[in-house]
């Protein structure tokens, strides 16, 4: 039987190759598989309200929540009590800057590394978000901004409110987004290129140009899950948040 087969095997390719039909081959590329893991909370902080997730250059994972710093440990978010210190203090924002944590306090912008020496009292009342400049610079910002970010290229910083996207130079000189194509607030926005931004809503996404800030493209809804939470580029992919899940787009 298995002679039999072998000879019909055969007599295909033949005819295939009679025909001039190009014999089909296929070559395995390795790849990197994304997968997501799900952390739960520990016991005692059941009920916290997760705000944000960042990784410092090292690999440490820290999650801030309304009930402090937290971190994966044995499988679970547990509270972080590798610096005693801001155990005690009112976290509300934290980036990485230059691969170390910041934190914002309600007082202070303040972070471990650099021996200690960013320690700023920023005098900014319900003070809620934080970004950094370039070297020890930042800008603290109120309840009323729901993200900053800081564009190294043009040495400006693009602030997200409610209802529009800017940006605003040390010089006092700013200008508000073109977005035409929005059907809804903007709930987020990156920086992708060096000249494109991003700019995420509960409908979909949608383009800027990030030199003359109008919009170069429709609205994009052909997604996954279009309610876009929030918005960032890891190596050559963009990740989008959403309220089922995250998935990503090539750089293109």
């Amino acid at each position: 039987m298995r002679s039999t087969l072998v000879f019909l095997c055969l007599i295909g390719w033949a005819f295939a190759q009679a025909a001039g039909e190009p014999a089909r081959v296929y070559q395995d590329r390795p790849f990197i598989q994304d997968y997501s893991e799900k952390i739960p909370l520990a016991t005692n902080l059941a009920g916290a309200k997760l705000m944000k997730v960042r990784a410092d250059r090292n690999g440490r994972i820290l999650v801030l929540s309304d009930k402090g710093l937290l971190q994966p440990h044995e499988g679970r978010l547990k509270p972080d009590r590798l610096h005693r210190p801001l155990v005690d203090m009112e976290i509300r924002d934290m980036v990485v800057h230059e691969g170390q944590f910041v934190y914002l306090t309600d007082k202070w912008v303040l972070s471990n590394a650099w021996a200690g020496r960013l320690l700023s009292e920023h005098g900014t009342a319900d003070a809620r978000r934080l970004a950094m400049a370039n070297g020890r610079n930042f800008l603290v910002a109120d309840a009323n901004t729901e993200q900053i970010v800081f564009d190294a290229a043009r040495r400006r910083f693009l602030i997200l409110t409610e209802d529009k996207l800017w940006w605003r130079e040390p010089n006092g000189k700013s200008r508000e987004a073109e977005t035409r194509g929005l059907r809804t607030h903007p709930t987020c926005f990156e920086l992708t290129k060096p000249d494109e931004i991003l700019v995420g809503t509960t409908k979909g996404y949608l383009r800027l140009d990030a030199h003359t800030f109008k919009q170069n493209s429709d609205m994009v809804t052909a997604l996954p899950c279009p309610d876009i939470r929030c918005i960032e580029t890891i190596g050559e992919k963009t990740w989008f948040g959403t309220p089922r899940g995250a998935f990503s787009i090539d750089r293109k």
